[in-house]
């Protein structure tokens, strides 16, 4: 055979390799063994009476997720005595922070310009002088924000051999609980306030290893009562579920 016909045909028989295929057409590379995979987690805040909570926590853990307690709450929750407060959700890429929020933000005073000095108010000769330091209050020159609502910061590994995931998530949830009243100014049918909201914040900071699709429980919390201070008669369950994501799947 003509040695430059041998040449080319040694040439085709190359590019028909898969390992050839793969370097001269980047989109006929065959499948990699762990396709691309993300998580979802999730977590939720059931409110429920204190004693209730205490039952369900006396009951002995028998396995490594919290899916016979959620599915407890799951019943309460049905007949009217344990209520979902929030329920929060993000994707995130393995080894990435991600956040998901949902909040409007609350702008208030945090300082007033000081008082003047006082005024001495004249009076008659039988009276001695009153020092007068009444007035409407001083503007306010310092300001703060703060979201209101709820925020969900999540950071998620998968482990290289088992549908394991490792968390580290802060779930937060703001509410504006009341408005204090400071002080009162009344004069010719005006009055001025000076108030400062206060906040109730529900709140964890933590990481746990989990099962993928299974729930875990991983706090109890006290709630806020109807005046905005904490209530010690009702419990908050926190569960957190992380589910892997697999393409192609």
């Amino acid at each position: 055979m003509n040695p430059k016909m041998l040449a080319l045909a040694f040439s085709s028989l190359l590019l028909g390799t898969p390992a050839t295929r793969s370097q001269t057409d980047p989109f006929a590379q065959e499948a990699p063994e762990t396709p691309p995979r993300m998580v979802r987690v999730q977590a939720e805040f059931i409110e429920m009476p204190h004693a209730t909570y205490t039952r369900l926590m006396a009951t002995p853990r028998t396995s490594s997720n919290d899916t016979a307690l959620r599915a407890e709450c799951a019943k309460l929750i049905k007949a009217g005595e344990a209520q979902i407060i929030e329920s929060l959700s993000v994707n995130t890429l393995p080894g990435q922070s991600s956040t998901a929020e949902n909040i409007h933000e609350l702008i208030y005073p945090t300082e007033y310009e000081p008082p003047g000095p006082p005024i001495n108010i004249p009076n008659d000769a039988e009276r001695p002088a009153k020092v007068h330091v009444g007035g409407p209050p001083r503007p306010p020159v310092a300001f703060d924000t703060k979201n209101v609502g709820s925020n969900f910061e999540v950071e998620a590994q998968i482990d290289a051999f088992y549908p394991i995931v490792e968390l580290r998530f802060t779930p937060h949830i703001v509410a504006h609980a009341a408005t204090d009243i400071w002080s009162v100014w009344k004069k010719n049918g005006v009055t001025v306030e000076t108030s400062m909201p206060r906040f109730y914040i529900l709140s964890v900071k933590t990481g746990v290893t989990v099962v993928s699709g299974q729930p875990h429980m991983v706090a109890g919390l006290s709630p806020k009562s109807e005046d905005g201070w904490m209530t010690s008669s009702r419990k908050v369950m926190t569960f957190i579920r992380a589910d892997i994501i697999t393409f192609g799947k």
